[in-house]
């Protein structure tokens, strides 16, 4: 596996602020509210969620990031948000960060929400991965989301 999986610290905020506003502006992502959360996220250290930072292995260098936890009122978890950054794409980073995290996890579920519009990359790459398209879908007045979950 080439790829190296680090908890976020404060001192990964800049490369997080960084990775989340590109995916906001490619439409990955569009809770901009997020990036005021991030400190409190990093210091709670998983209560609300968790953010890992993911490097290349070969090189060390920050690759992306995730944000991952429980479900808001279920034992269901999450994988909120995904980034990669453009030069480290298609090394299976994000596959293999998600393999990663479905270990820390077993005999549950993992729920992901996917923009249908804008990220067809990561809903190829969920589905390849044996998640499940659930019929229900979540629509906002700008956006559609794709709802796919897999039993661990």
């Amino acid at each position: 596996m080439d790829i190296k999986i680090e908890n976020a610290t404060l001192e990964d905020i800049k490369f997080i602020e960084h990775c989340f506003l590109l995916g906001f502006k490619e439409k990955h992502f569009h809770n901009i509210k997020f990036i005021e959360k991030l400190k409190d996220i990093i210091k709670n250290n998983g209560a609300s969620g968790k953010i890992f930072i993911i490097k290349d292995n070969n090189t060390n260098e920050k690759a992306g990031f995730a944000f991952c936890g429980k479900s808001k009122g279920s034992n269901i978890y999450e994988i909120n948000m995904i980034y990669i950054l453009e030069k480290f794409r298609n090394k299976k980073l994000a596959t293999n960060f998600i393999k990663y995290y479905e270990k820390l996890i077993p005999n549950n579920k993992i729920i992901v929400r996917c923009d249908i519009k804008y990220s067809k990359q990561a809903i190829e790459i969920f589905k390849h991965l044996g998640y499940q398209e659930l019929s229900k879908k979540e629509k906002t007045n700008q956006y559609e989301f794709m709802i796919l979950e897999k039993s661990i």
